[in-house]
């Protein structure tokens, strides 16, 4: 590679070219990693094909186990470049195994980052996390504290992009000291220099997702001190950074400056998770301003990008990962008595398939009745009558009589058809912004007041009435729009207005009693 942090945004291709590339391994520079090295930093980027013609070249050089193990990583990381995803995990979890019985350390770290970075991307994240813990044995086993300062640094900006993706923002904390710990290992350079330089955008992330913009923005400003060049991906992600934050500052001229820059660098690469996140970043910004027309134009865009992780997490088959946590439960048996785990692991399984069986009846019968009562034209929040009944007791009597007894008949009644009329409608509540107090301006009231009438007439709090009518609004168009059948999941969510595919999923449940997924498979049947 001429350049570290050229390919940093594939980290997952970047953290095998390093491995691949260096020469602290060995004094001597073979054929064999000559030709490696070449494959992997230039024909790989130039020409997909000729790289794979060289890799079948470099398999005729190979002179030991080791070296045929090294020609079928090259392979997989060829096959992520093609996107073949699953062909290129399924070689690579192959290939780890074998570095791991032959202690092949720096082997091994390269393999491990390929496949943690991969399951990351994919929203696998506990898969990934299990490599992760993997590494640092290895790489703690490395005496070259140069390579054990990159490897380590990487491996903990792995983990604090999971750690973050999950707001668990103390175990973050704990990932940048150790990414800070390990950084002092490198050797003064370019390449401790970017190290550095990402961790401390990392650290500024952090920052933000706390709400202590001050400290982002001293933060940001640092990494790009010690970055030292505009010539790189990481200075677009800190320009992005600082735009956020002028955003939550009502800076939008200077927010827009910072978007324009950004947008003139993802122009020219592919790095898709930055134009991601550049793309919600208009989105928010153009909300801010009131430009609908760009909102909804930057909103297709980010929609598209949502489409595309769905299409790769769906190229990863089930045997692949079936693959994986089979592997994962034999090591934890190996560490007990055989016989002993032997006999619980096969209890589990029939009380599994016992609970799954029951699971899926009951998962049926919910569907069947779901489904009637859709037919009927009736909503699903009035389907469980106990399930109401339960929500109407979340009020507190005492808060119902203290508002009882200063709104008036005529009032309440004006709120209620208000709110009755926008209902028909449906659209304040697809709005991901929707707010208690937005809504109660809206409908000229305060919102004590329009709490109660939601409690009294609707036996909900507001949260769960938002959320009531956006699974409602799903469920009507999977019933009527079979294109909606061919959705993915993420793309949904967003359509009903939810934050996220998560947030989604967990209120789909509670209003119809089963997931998404397993709803929207027994509709397609």
């Amino acid at each position: 590679m001429s350049k570290l942090s050229g390919n940093f945004y594939k980290f997952s291709v970047y953290l095998y070219i390093l491995f691949a590339s260096s020469v602290l391994f060995s004094q001597e520079i073979t054929d064999f990693k000559n030709l490696r090295t070449q494959i992997l930093s230039e024909f790989a980027a130039r020409d997909i094909d000729l790289a794979f013609a060289y890799t079948d070249s470099l398999q005729t050089l190979a002179k030991t186990k080791r070296e045929e193990h090294q020609v079928e990583m090259v392979r997989a990381v060829l096959f992520h470049q093609l996107g073949d995803k699953n062909k290129a995990l399924s070689i690579a979890m192959e290939v780890e195994s074998n570095f791991e019985k032959n202690r092949n350390y720096t082997d091994q770290i390269g393999a491990i980052g390929f496949i943690a970075s991969n399951f990351r991307e994919l929203g696998l994240e506990d898969e990934a996390l299990y490599y992760l813990n993997k590494a640092q044995h290895s790489i703690d086993m490395l005496s070259n504290h140069h390579l054990k300062g990159q490897y380590g640094a990487l491996m903990q900006h792995e983990n604090i992009g999971i750690y973050s993706s999950k707001q668990k923002y103390d175990k973050v904390a704990q990932s940048l000291e150790h990414a800070y710990a390990y950084i002092e290992e490198i050797e003064p350079g370019k390449q401790k220099d970017f190290f550095l330089a990402t961790t401390i955008k990392l650290n500024a992330i952090n920052a933000y997702h706390l709400e202590n913009y001050s400290a982002a923005k001293q933060l940001y400003h640092k990494s790009l001190e010690v970055l030292g060049t505009k010539e790189d991906l990481l200075y677009g992600e800190v320009q992005l950074g600082l735009a956020k934050i002028a955003l939550k500052e009502n800076q939008y001229n200077r927010s827009l400056d910072y978007l324009t820059e950004v947008d003139s660098l993802t122009n020219a690469s592919q790095y898709f998770q930055l134009k991601k996140e550049l793309y919600k970043t208009y989105m928010n910004y153009y909300e801010a301003i009131g430009d609908t027309t760009k909102y909804d134009k930057t909103h297709y865009l980010y929609l598209q990008t949502l489409h595309q992780t769905d299409t790769d997490l769906k190229t990863i088959a089930n045997e692949t990962l079936l693959k994986l946590r089979s592997k994962i439960a034999v090591q934890r048996i190996q560490s007990i008595s055989f016989f002993t785990l032997g006999m619980i692991a096969i209890g589990v399984l029939i009380l599994v398939i016992f609970f799954m069986y029951r699971r899926a009846k009951k998962q049926t019968h919910r569907f069947n009745y779901v489904m009637q009562q859709l037919r009927k034209g009736e909503s699903v929040d009035t389907i469980n009558q106990i399930t109401a009944s339960k929500k109407k007791q979340t009020l507190q009597p005492k808060e119902i009589l203290s508002v009882e007894n200063l709104i008036s008949e005529e009032t309440e009644t004006r709120i209620l058809s208000a709110l009755t009329a926008m209902e028909k409608k449906n659209s304040f509540a697809l709005d991901p912004n929707v707010t208690l107090t937005k809504l109660a301006s809206d409908i000229e009231t305060n919102t004590k007041y329009l709490t109660f009438v939601i409690g009294k007439h609707r036996g909900k709090n507001f949260n769960n009435y938002i959320n009531d009518l956006r699974i409602n609004y799903i469920l009507k168009k999977l019933q009527e729009d079979p294109k909606f059948l061919q959705y993915k999941i993420r793309y949904i969510a967003e359509v009903a207005g939810f934050s996220s595919h998560s947030k989604f999923t967990s209120e789909f449940k509670r209003v119809v009693g089963i997931t998404p997924s397993v709803f929207i498979s027994k509709l397609g049947k």
